[in-house]
């Protein structure tokens, strides 16, 4: 499943936005495309604690796992 256009998403545990975002339902993937911007996403580890911040070009997140991987990464912000 794909959307453009400005997406933002939310989730239980995460919320982003990008230019575009496409979810892979058998990887449980949901992979944030900036495309000549930024994208975002804001990971939640501890509920009314601030989230973890990652910016890049590309954020590829495994919902199951918790990991992400970046292409062009710009900005982490959070726990390790």
């Amino acid at each position: 499943m794909t959307a453009t256009g400005g997406v933002f998403i939310k989730a239980e545990e995460f919320y982003g936005r990008a230019a575009k975002v496409t979810y892979v339902e058998n990887k449980d993937q949901v992979i944030l495309d900036g495309d000549k911007g930024s994208a975002y996403l804001y990971r939640i580890r501890v509920k009314g604690a601030k989230p973890d911040v990652i910016e890049a070009n590309k954020i590829i997140y495994l919902r199951k796992t918790g990991e992400f991987s970046v292409d062009g990464g710009k900005t982490f912000q959070g726990r390790n």
